[in-house]
């Protein structure tokens, strides 16, 4: 661990007005870079008896070894989701978003926004669509927001139920699959760990553009040795891995928590 990812960035080209016969200049690009620093690791070790091994129907070291790699890929997962609205632009959260509106709501510590099936597409989905527009994030289809399954839930019983507003042939309510809707691309992840806010849970439900986070991830050593004081295998791996909101404008984040209907 330890390594230095270098992210180059794209830089800002000045658009200036024109008229016939005027003496143009040329600007000098500043290609900057951003670094992106593997500081993270996760390891999984686990033992099997040569005996069990053998007598057994299935491949248990291939078993043992498929569910401990799902379960370092959960663990990656649910600290990116808890940590991203740490690194997003102060304009992309809080209870006046909005980069030229600042009148947006997508809750705060203390004041999380209550969700309902009524009012989750304006105050979810379309708020965080125009946060990103206000931001100048481009409207290409990938754009993204993750979302935890009770709001996945009341949005399914929205009117997004009806298939007409999604443009599907069959309602989400009727095949399960949210899909699409205001150019994001809709995640539903368990691993959005919620916080304890006084009475209530809040959840961080992060959305955004490829463009503006950055995620590396490698399993740096796996490898397979006889136990010395035992008749068997041990199975080891170590991965090693880092995250960054490198365009903090890019990303955006709304505080959540479920309300009555």
């Amino acid at each position: 661990m330890g390594d230095v990812v270098h992210i180059r960035r794209t830089p800002d080209i000045t658009v200036s007005p024109y008229q016939v016969g005027m003496t143009i200049s040329y600007q000098v690009p500043d290609v900057q870079a951003t670094e992106l620093v593997i500081d993270q690791g996760l390891y999984w070790a686990y033992q099997i008896d040569n005996v069990d091994r053998y007598q057994s129907d299935i491949d248990l070291m291939d078993d043992f070894t498929q569910d401990a790699v799902q379960k370092t890929m959960e663990q990656q997962d649910s600290t990116l989701l808890s940590s991203i609205h740490g690194q997003v632009d102060a304009a992309n959260q809080g209870a006046a978003a909005g980069a030229v509106s600042g009148d947006v709501n997508l809750g705060a510590t203390g004041a999380a926004l209550s969700v309902t099936s009524e009012n989750v597409i304006d105050s979810v989905l379309l708020s965080a669509g125009q946060i990103l527009d206000e931001a100048k994030v481009p409207r290409d289809g990938k754009r993204w927001i993750v979302l935890p399954s009770w709001m996945i839930r009341k949005m399914k019983n929205s009117e997004l139920k009806y298939a007409y507003e999604t443009g599907d042939a069959v309602s989400p309510l009727r095949n399960g699959r949210v899909g699409r809707t205001d150019d994001f691309i809709i995640y539903q992840s368990n691993n959005i760990v919620p916080v304890t806010d006084g009475a209530i849970k809040g959840y961080n439900c992060p959305f955004g553009h490829p463009a503006g986070l950055t995620w590396a991830s490698q399993f740096i050593d796996t490898d397979a040795v006889k136990l010395v004081n035992q008749i068997g295998t041990g199975v080891y791996s170590v991965c090693a891995y880092g995250f960054k909101v490198t365009e903090p404008s890019y990303v955006g984040n709304v505080y959540a928590t479920p309300g009555v209907g």
